[in-house]
């Protein structure tokens, strides 16, 4: 508890962190002494309140930066979307996403099918089977 109270200790690691800060950036920023957190510890005090204000800014003009950036890709790539691909943009918007079928393997209730032959003849003829012509049950159709 003792090293974290004395002056010496607080020093060093203060002028560790503006070591790391002028070695990051451009702003130049001479190291502090005993004196800077003794007697001119109000004037140390608005110094590293204006260099943080300073990091806070610039860095804040490149986060935005960054972010109109962004935004113009984005709003640049629905352009040319809008103007070349028309039915990939709705279906962007719409969220349409089609899930690839996998036709490696055939599960049903009985067996396994894994041959590439026996797989295509089991798919044509489910679909064959699912889109025939159904008839209708009009026996309600007095009700309604």
């Amino acid at each position: 508890m003792v090293l974290l109270l004395n002056p010496e200790y607080k020093l060093a690691e203060m002028n560790k962190k503006i070591l790391k800060l002028t070695k990051i950036t451009d702003i130049r920023f001479s190291s502090l002494i005993v004196k800077d957190l003794t007697v001119d510890k109000k004037a140390t005090l608005e110094k590293l309140k204006e260099v943080k204000t300073l990091l806070w800014t610039a860095w804040n003009t490149e986060n935005q930066a960054a972010q109109n950036e962004r935004i113009s890709f984005y709003m640049n790539h629905r352009y040319k979307d809008m103007r070349e691909n028309i039915t990939w943009m709705i279906n962007s918007i719409l969220a349409r996403h089609s899930d690839r079928v996998s036709f490696k393997k055939i599960i049903m209730e009985d067996k396994v099918i894994t041959e590439s032959k026996a797989i295509k003849e089991a798919t044509r003829s489910h679909y064959k089977n699912w889109t025939k012509f159904n008839i209708g049950d009009n026996s309600l159709w007095p009700e309604w």
